[in-house]
């Protein structure tokens, strides 16, 4: 069943309005004629109690509930479970797993099925769950991709012959005794992740809050429409990422447990560093399917729930980073001149976790780097920047802050590059053979050759030495050898300018 709601009925209990005042009567036309004992009556005014404000009753329970978040590498899927009702939200990637996993518990149909947004990671295995189920609901975000992924998607969707419905705020998904709240969107705007479906769902005292991938944009939405509930249990939104879960939001959702589901050793860096932080701030217990695997949490309203593998399990501490060593050389340089930024990345956490390092020059991003440490290793980070302005530079990174200067304009000179190219090798069956070598530097650059036969120096006389003319072009021609002095020849020529000296070789052969 299906109904769509004002948003005022998915404020949390707390926030439920005050019943209504009792409509007044309204005003009776006085006849024209009245008997004098009418007239002596007067109306005898009443005082009503004030009605207490009541909050609604948990949602009822008829047995034992369970939600699994079921591992599926870099990407989501949940399915929650109810007696005979089953309700699948996203189904990762394209990967096996997903339909024997809900082979164990789907008896006939599967009553709903929800794709938060249209990213691969999200719907690429509910490709295989419509192959393989008979799909009752499907509810859709509205957005669209241009990806292989979501076209096989929804031909598979147009081809179950299911009820499909796109969710906004307000709604509600109803199936057996469960009732979903549709927090989020109110509307498609053009950020994927911020589109994604988010839902609420009570079962008893017990609340969820389920994320999809939405982040800050879409929190602060839903907090601005004062519908973020208290929970007991948040999946976190986008794998954990720094983008989503902000402190205000979490501030207010107070969740007991929180549940992240990433790829072990994912290359983004899930979950990052800040969002474990701001959880760990309001007290939240942290699993991820990265560390736990598929975690299944189970309830009969009431507390304390059950979570399997237990928080016990995991070890004694998580991946825990820290930024130390941080180094700038040089200080002071002119426009154009690179600056190497270095730190040190250490994991002193018990397991292994990646951590994205983000230097920020006034206040603006650099580039990042993405680490994975294992229990107690280090690692040097590097970053090369270059600033054609002279002043002040200020560089954070990890916490850690430091300086450099830019002081002097000057044109920067451009990197040396050398060319080679035998021109000619004249005569190559005579006595004696002519080589003519070109290359190319800076203009002013000094070049001398050496020209070697097999492991030695080459007795072959010619000109070894010249400065590049202005165009940076500089030439030589020398004899080479005789017929006795036939095989390979290398030739190694240098280029200085400025005390910098860089080199290259080239070969021939005289046959």
């Amino acid at each position: 069943m299906v109904s769509c709601l004002m948003v005022a009925a998915l404020l949390p209990a707390s926030c439920a309005p005050a019943a209504p005042p009792e409509e007044e009567a309204a005003p009776v036309e006085e006849e024209e004629a009245t008997t004098a004992e009418e007239e002596a009556v007067t109306e005898e005014e009443v005082t009503l109690p004030a009605e207490e404000e009541v909050a609604p009753p948990p949602a009822p329970t008829v047995g034992e509930l369970e939600v699994h978040f079921i591992d599926v590498g870099q990407g989501d899927s949940i399915l929650i479970d109810l007696a005979e009702t089953e309700i699948l939200i996203d189904g990762g990637d394209k990967s096996p797993g997903v339909v024997e996993y809900l082979g164990g518990f789907v008896d006939g149909a599967l009553e709903v099925m929800v794709a938060t947004h249209p990213h691969a990671d999200h719907i690429g295995g509910l490709i295989g769950v419509l192959d393989a189920f008979e799909v009752d609901e499907i509810w859709l975000n509205g957005d669209t991709s241009t990806s292989q992924t979501y076209s096989q998607f929804m031909s598979a969707v147009n081809s179950e012959g299911a009820q499909v419905y796109e969710a906004r705020r307000g709604d509600t998904i109803e199936v057996g005794e469960l009732v979903f709240n549709v927090l989020h969107p109110v509307s498609l705007d053009d950020t994927v992740n911020n589109n994604s479906i988010v839902l609420s769902l009570s079962y008893g005292d017990i609340d969820f809050l389920l994320m999809g991938d939405a982040e800050e944009e879409a929190e602060t939405s839903m907090l601005t429409a004062g519908i973020v509930p208290d929970v007991e249990v948040l999946k976190v939104g986008h794998h954990g990422s720094r983008t989503a879960s902000s402190r205000q939001f979490l501030q207010v959702a107070k969740p007991k447990l929180a549940i992240y589901m990433a790829g072990k050793g994912n290359i983004y860096g899930h979950p990052h560093q800040e969002t474990i932080t701001a959880l760990t701030e309001v007290g939240a217990l942290i699993q991820g399917t990265d560390i736990y695997g598929t975690i299944v949490i189970t309830t009969t309203g009431e507390e304390p729930f059950s979570v399997q593998p237990p928080y016990s399990a995991q070890p004694k501490a998580p991946a825990k980073f820290t930024v130390t060593n941080l180094s700038i050389s040089p200080d002071d340089v002119v426009p154009g001149r690179t600056v190497t930024i270095l730190a040190t990345v250490t994991n002193s956490g018990s397991t292994s976790g990646s951590y994205t390092a983000i230097p920020r020059i006034n206040g603006s991003e650099v580039e990042t780097k993405s680490v994975v440490l294992n229990a107690g290793e280090s690692q040097v980070v590097s970053f090369t920047v270059v600033k054609a302005s002279t002043g002040n530079y200020t560089v954070e990174l990890g916490g850690l802050a430091g300086t450099f200067t830019v002081t002097k304009v000057v044109t920067p000179e451009p990197e040396q590059e050398l060319f080679l190219e035998i021109v000619s090798v004249t005569d190559p069956i005579g006595q004696g053979y002519t080589a003519t070598l070109r290359a190319k530097t800076n203009p002013g650059a000094y070049c001398t050759i050496t020209v070697y036969y097999k492991s030695g120096p080459s007795s072959a006389s010619g000109l070894y030495s010249k400065t590049a003319d202005n165009e940076g072009d500089v030439s030589w021609s020398w004899k080479v050898g005789t017929r006795t002095t036939l095989g390979s020849w290398r030739i190694v020529v240098t280029a200085s300018l400025d005390g910098e000296t860089i080199s290259q070789t080239t070969y021939f052969t005289v046959y």
